[in-house]
Order: structure tokens, then C-alpha cells, then sequence
């Protein structure tokens, strides 16, 4: 299955297709990874005609299924995917290629305060100090710099994005994390219900 990411930013783009991979692999789906298209934002792709330029982009490269994945501060995510929803569909017209919208809970990052556990035990360059951080990773603002602040070292996108999608247990992860439940659902395209049978 070839899979086609719209993302925001330059360390989106090297995480995304490591993530995808390796939901693939550990839920037996051939997810492949074509590219990922970078828009600068969830902002930007509210603009009128973004979201569309972006979508003829993708399915320019003859994917089975297009995942625009993207941060979320504020806003209710059903609300937020339910607003594209006509956009998408007048973009797709008779073509059959599923679309999916998964926003991350507040950002990215949450994900991997969720798995600090598994980054520290494979990570151990850095100082870890797992008790600097004890909220809850997808409400906290700031999951970036909280992410700083356990790693007893500045985090930067671009080169722990992709270092650490490639150590988190993404089964373990489909365990605590709602938002990335979604992201597993949505690169699969099985239902919950058969996901949770695989954990």
C-alpha cells in the first residue's frame, strides 16, 4: 500500500514515513511510505484552494491512501476533520482513494512524552529525568519543551523527530495514546476493534 503524507514541517516529513513503516510492519499492513508533501501548517490548509493544491499534489503520485497528519492546540478534532470533509470529497470527485485526517494531541511530541519510558531506555546519550515531566502528555502545552526539560537536552525537530519515531513501541503507544490510536486506524484502515485483537 503506498501511502502519501501531508505534513507541516521538515521534521513531520522525516518522522511521518519512518512512523508509517513501522505501524505497517507491526500490524501486518505493506504500508510503503511514497513521500511526504510539506504545507507549513493546519493554518495554512484552512486557506481557500491550500487543502485542494495540496491534495491534486498527492494523488499526482498515484497513491493508495493519503493521511494529512498535523498538530492540534485547541480545537476539537472531529470538528476540525468534519470541516474538510466536503473540500476533500469535491477534490477526490470519483476517485477512490482514501483520505484520512489525523491530528496529533497537542503536537508531535506528545506522542513521545507518552513513550519517554522506551526514548530514555534506547536514547541513553542524553541525561533523562523522566520525574521533570508528570502531566498529561496530550493536554500539555509545550510538549517540545517538556521534551527539553526530561532529556536534560535541548530537542530539536529535525533530528530527534525521526530518531525517535524510529525507538517508540507503536503497539504500546496504540495503548495510551487516543490520537495516535487514530493515526493507526487511519494508516491501516482496519477498525479499532481489529487493532486492539493485535496488541
Amino acid at each position: 500500500m503506498k501511502v502519501v503524507c501531508i505534513v507541516e514541517g521538515h521534521g513531520d516529513a522525516a518522522a511521518a514515513p519512518i512512523l508509517i513503516g513501522r505501524i505497517g510492519a507491526a500490524f501486518n499492513i505493506g504500508a510503503f511510505p511514497s513521500r511526504c508533501i510539506r504545507t507549513g501548517g493546519w493554518a495554512h490548509l484552512q486557506r481557500a484552494g491550500e487543502l485542494e493544491r495540496y491534495l491534486e499534489l498527492a494523488l499526482s503520485h498515484q497513491p493508495d491512501r493519503i493521511l494529512i497528519l498535523s498538530d492540534l492546540e485547541d480545537d476539537c478534532p472531529v470538528v476540525e476533520a468534519g470541516n474538510f470533509r466536503e473540500r476533500i470529497a469535491a477534490v477526490l470527485g470519483d476517485r477512490k482513494v482514501p483520505v484520512e485526517v489525523v491530528f496529533a494531541m497537542r503536537e508531535f511530541e506528545s506522542w513521545y512524552l507518552h513513550s519517554a519510558e522506551i526514548l530514555s531506555n534506547k536514547n541513553t546519550t542524553f541525561s533523562w529525568d523522566l520525574a521533570k515531566f508528570t502531566g498529561d502528555p496530550e493536554t500539555v502545552r509545550g510538549a517540545k519543551e517538556a521534551l527539553s526539560k526530561i532529556m536534560s537536552s535541548r530537542y530539536k525537530e529535525a533530528t530527534h523527530q525521526p530518531r525517535f519515531a524510529a525507538a517508540i513501541d507503536v503497539k504500546q503507544l496504540f495503548k495510551k495514546s487516543r490520537s495516535f490510536r487514530r493515526m493507526i486506524k487511519a494508516t491501516t484502515g482496519l477498525c479499532y476493534d481489529e487493532l486492539a485483537q493485535m496488541v
